[in-house]
């Protein structure tokens, strides 16, 4: 099998079970999945201390750099925990020139720019994303 496209997947912690299956399909579909804190099991607990935390954001930042695309999980309105990493990742992103595809709602004005590819569902997000693969 043909590598394919390197992807961050971006969303909230909270989702972070839900957001390991999405990239486990995407994985069996030939993708590299570079979001390592999907798979930081130090980090379920929530008990990191400041060198773990500084630790895990220069792994996140490297993460992302290194990604061809971001697939970003947002919330919909009136979700109580809208705050987060990903919003910085999610800049991160956009600065360094990486391929944006949303899914849910729009949290931001930043998810207004025209780069960001907005699709209301995973599946219509892995076609744009398979769309795009084949481009490069």
């Amino acid at each position: 099998m043909q590598t394919k496209l390197k992807v961050y997947v971006a969303g909230p912690y909270s989702r972070k079970t839900e957001l390991e299956q999405y990239a486990e399909q995407l994985r069996d579909a030939g993708y590299v999945i570079t979001a390592s804190w999907l798979y930081r099991p130090e980090a379920d607990d929530g008990g990191f201390g400041d060198e773990q935390k500084t630790l895990a954001a220069a792994e996140d930042l490297a993460d992302i750099k290194r990604a061809d695309v971001m697939l970003s999980f947002t919330e919909p309105p009136g979700t109580v925990n809208r705050r987060g990493g990903r919003h910085v990742e999610l800049g991160l992103a956009l600065a360094w020139g990486k391929a944006v595809i949303c899914i849910g709602e729009r949290e931001h004005v930043f998810h207004y720019l025209p780069q960001v590819v907005w699709h209301g569902s995973v599946d219509a997000a892995i076609a744009a994303l398979d769309a795009l693969d084949e481009k490069i």
